[in-house]
């Protein structure tokens, strides 16, 4: 029903209501009726989403997302009256511009738009009182983004900036011909020009922003420049000096096949210093080898696609690298299997996502469009790059914006996974390892499958049952009972996939479908929708809809941390952080310092959390604030340089190239000996700090130390020189229960901790092969335990294990099982630590065993020996529901409060991918 907002309960005949489905992704229109006499307009809509669309002329234009659960439902629509806007926009000559784009973002969720005309002119008729902002594009001139302070607004675009980009041979002398590259954020694939007989290559046509260069002209080939910034109608002049490029020869083998099985047609991408907009692509030829160059000097990276394998990424490239670099290819299997509701009966449309581990415990998160763009990727960069042209033609295009119900800007993507009609699924090229399928269908809440290790061309089925979920529905209310519209509003699955994500509308009403039955709300506020200051947890009932209100909690004051150093003196750019330690409280924010040592942390005061403040230069501070207060003044002690010496031969001689790490306050710093054997970390804190040494050839150390301030700024602390011993190794296999062999085991001395950070193997560890065999090197002399770890089949270990320096023991079988497995956890992100139980008196302590080293957890302040007390407000009773409430979304945080001894300790932890 449409009302009158100006003569309040008035009904308003003729207004037009629009209702657009979402499909996907994609709004398609449903249904467009108008109201009748008594403002009402019927529709008949089947469960889903919805976008509800009204209009009257002379009144506000209103939209609002639904979603219909098949109950009948009555809304009340409200118009208030419109004022008329209009949008001048002008050149820096104060010409008109026609044909721009003008779009209009109000307390209405979806935006207004329209072109200039001939005058520049654009006119609004349905935009309410309120207006957020005003943004313009225009063919050939920098976009702008204006907040209006009148309903007749002049918007001034700038002329683009140009860049004259000179290219000069190692003699300085001009080059012509040279081809010139130009890339940068936003700005793919990368444009061309040629440097003329001066050697001066015109970019033009550029918007305001950052940009990359590179030159090239036959073997000769130039560094990047990197982050090149241009403002509006800049004229800006570079100079790019070309050097002999070297040539990398690369060559692509089936790895299941062995090295004489060349991969024919395999893409290959080279990236200098792997980040480059400047990629260089080639493709196999019958031998599997292709050569790709000019490279300039440094480090690089390799990329590699075929199709029926495995992609393989971020293979660096040494910097003296000359021989050539053979990269073996895994090829990927197949998961095939049926979606269906908890009655068995199949589900259509379901979306399909792989997750998990590879066979190298890298972190897989494969769907539809991963597969694809790949591809793409590949059949435009062998392309010649497009020549340069004027701004509006790299992308900026005249037109208003797409909105609910107009057509897609492009094509769905062309092989989405999802299920048929009778819910059967067939996955292809998924990366071998141990994988999930996770399973998204609107209707449903998303459910991961049963975990299966999936071997190399393999094939495995899953059968994955979608819960009915719960509808919410609710409004969002301040602490005076008025509506607050635009709000942000996220539905988190607490310990699994889920998010959802609304803004409330003008009313503050807000909804959300298909729920997990355990479900926090967090709420951002409509000027800072990055930022919540609310949590509420739900707990909810399949297929029923439930209703919430929610208080958005009145700002709180400000805080002023001003940081100083030792004399007093003001210390600008330090970074000073807040982390709150109230679950319903949500708050982590960094800012940094201005030149008078101040920083303004907004809603901060009263809350309960941990101050972090540091410093280049000075020892970092950390405190816990029961209430923060609206002042912190935080003096910083002065850091010292720290050095020390890795020796080898009874401390005769310099070791080189050992891997240092000096761990203090969660902190973790790496540095390595120099030819010497000579390292040095600086700005060290005072006090007491951990120190590992490890070398491929050497078994390594770790052990405590206490560094003391040296009473002055250039003189060091000194360590004692440390002395590394020769190693031995030991090697052997790793078997199941049954007496087959693990693939992908982790493999080390002592404990092997379950839960790592999604990356490489740190050292000291292994994983073991196919064929279940493990090679683990740099094991100290003497008797040793060696343990290996497999999620799915368990722990085992052998003990005293005799290790000779020099010497390889060999024969050594490792059967896991038997001992106590940490539950799986439906989350794709967690914190990095091994639980373990202890017996205490009539029940169980739940311990933290080991925090994985570089971990969130780590750098939280974790410690093993920890005795977890709770997660979120909730006792940890045991492992299995402590592992399962330390799961969640990657990113999201977790308070954790743990006894340390007598003292009960809380800390708030970020969750991040893991490797199990």
């Amino acid at each position: 029903m449409a009302r009158d907002a100006g003569a309040p309960g008035a009904p308003l005949a003729h207004a037009r209501v629009r209702l657009l489905r979402d499909q996907d992704g994609y709004h398609v229109p449903f249904a467009d009726t108008v109201t009748d006499a008594s403002g009402s307009a019927r529709i008949e809509a089947p469960s889903g989403a919805f976008w509800l669309l009204v209009e009257a002329p002379g009144r506000a234009r209103r939209s609002e997302r639904l979603l219909f659960d098949g109950d009948r439902r009555r809304l009340r629509v409200r118009l208030p009256a419109a004022e008329p806007l209009q949008v001048n926009v002008i050149d820096e000559a104060e010409r008109p511009v026609a044909e721009a784009t003008v779009l209009v973002q109000g307390s209405d969720p979806l935006p207004q738009g329209a072109l200039t005309s001939a005058e520049g002119v654009a006119l609004f008729g349905a935009v309410a009182e309120e207006i957020e902002d005003i943004r313009v594009n225009a063919r050939g001139y920098d976009s702008s983004v204006v907040r209006p302070t009148s309903r007749n607004v002049t918007i001034r675009l700038n002329a683009p900036a140009s860049l004259a980009v000179t290219v000069l041979d190692g003699a300085g002398r001009a080059v012509a011909g040279a081809e010139v590259l130009l890339g940068g954020l936003g700005f793919w694939p990368p444009r061309q020009a040629q440097s003329g007989p001066d050697g001066v290559a015109h970019m033009r046509g550029l918007s305001q922003g950052t940009y990359d260069l590179k030159a090239q002209s036959g073997a000769r080939v130039s560094k990047a420049l990197v982050g090149i910034t241009l403002q509006p109608g800049e004229r800006g002049q570079v100079e790019l000096e070309l050097e002999s490029g070297r040539f990398i020869p690369v060559r692509v083998s089936d790895g299941a096949a062995g090295d004489a099985s060349p991969v024919v047609g395999a893409d290959v991408v080279l990236v200098e210093d792997g980040l480059s907009p400047f990629p260089i692509q080639g493709r196999t030829g019958a031998d599997g080898s292709v050569t790709l160059g000019p490279l300039p000097p440094g480090s690089a990276a390799l990329s590699v696609r075929a199709d029926g394998f495995v992609p393989e990424s971020g293979v660096p490239v040494p910097k003296d690298a000359a021989q050539e670099i053979h990269i073996a290819l895994v090829r990927g299997g197949r998961l095939l299997g049926q979606v269906v509701d908890p009655d068995g009966l199949p589900i259509e449309g379901a979306r399909l996502e792989v997750v998990g581990n590879d066979l190298h415990g890298r972190p897989i998160a494969r769907h539809s469009g991963t597969l694809n763009v790949p591809r793409s990727f590949f059949q435009r960069s062998f392309a010649a790059p497009l020549p340069l042209v004027p701004l509006g033609e790299l992308g900026v295009m005249p037109g208003p914006l797409p909105f609910p119900g107009m057509p897609a800007s492009g094509p769905p993507p062309s092989a989405a996974w999802s299920s048929d009609l009778d819910g059967n699924y067939r996955l292809d090229d998924v990366p071998p390892g141990r994988v999930q399928v996770l399973v998204r269908h609107p209707d449903f809440v998303e459910s991961l499958s049963d975990s299966v290790t999936l071997e190399p061309g393999g094939e495995a089925r899953l059968r994955v049952v979608l819960e009915r979920g719960a509808t919410l529905e609710g409004r969002l209310i301040d602490a005076a009972g008025r509506p607050v519209a635009r709000a942000r509003i996220d539905a988190v699955a607490p310990h699994a996939t889920q998010q959802q994500t609304v803004l409330s509308a003008a009313d503050g009403y807000f909804a959300f479908g298909g729920v997990s039955l355990e479900v926090d709300l967090f709420v951002a506020r409509p000027q800072d929708r990055y930022r919540f200051v609310l949590r509420r947890a739900l707990e909810l009932e399949a297929g029923k809809t439930h209703q919430v209100e929610l208080v958005l909690p009145v700002e709180r004051p400000a805080t002023s941390v001003v940081v100083t150093g030792p004399g007093g003196e003001p210390i600008a750019e330090a970074q000073v952080s807040l982390l709150s330690l109230d679950p319903d409280a949500p708050f982590r924010q960094t800012l940094y310092s201005d030149a008078s040592g101040q920083a303004l942390l907004p809603d901060a005061a009263g809350l309960r959390g941990t101050l972090r403040v540091q410093a280049a230069g000075h020892a970092p501070f950390e405190a816990q604030l029961g209430s923060v207060p609206e002042r912190v003044e935080v003096s910083l002690a002065r850091a010292v340089a720290v050095t020390g010496r890795i020796t080898h031969v009874r401390g005769r001689q310099g070791l080189a190239d050992a891997e240092v790490v000096l761990i203090q306050e969660g902190e973790r710093r790496t540095t390595f000996s120099d030819h010497d054997g000579d390292y040095e970390f600086l700005d060290v804190s005072p006090g007491a700090a951990k120190v590992s040494v490890a070398h491929p050839e050497f078994s390594s150390q770790t052990f405590k130390v206490m560094i003391a301030e040296t009473g002055r700024v250039d003189r060091p602390f000194e360590l004692d020189p440390i002395e590394l011993e020769e190693a031995g190794s030991v090697s052997g296999t790793v078997v199941d229960a049954s007496g087959a062999p693990v693939r992908g085991a982790r493999v080390g001395v002592g404990l092997v901790p379950a839960f790592l950070p999604a990356g490489p193997v740190p050292p000291g560890m292994v994983q073991s092969d196919a064929s279940g065999h493990f090679e683990l090197h740099g094991v100290r002399e003497g008797r040793v335990t060696v343990s290996a770890y497999a999620a799915g089949a368990g722990r085992g270990s052998v003990s005293d294990v005799d290790i000779v320096a020099r010497e390889t023991t060999t024969g050594v079988e490792i059967q896991l099982g038997g001992a106590a497995l940490e539950a799986e956890s439906g989350a794709l992100a967690n914190v990095a630590v091994t639980l373990g139980e202890r017996a205490r008196g009539s029940r169980n302590d739940v311990v933290i065993v080991d925090v994985a080293a570089g971990s969130e957890a780590e750098r939280a302040g974790l410690r093993s020996e920890d005795v977890l007390a709770s997660v979120d407000g909730t006792p940890a009773e045991n492992m299995a529901d402590a592992r399962r409430w330390l799961g969640g979304n990657d990113g999201s945080d977790v308070i954790v409060e743990v006894w340390r001894g007598e003292e009960l300790l809380t800390l708030r932890v970020r969750r991040e991918p893991v490797r199990r």
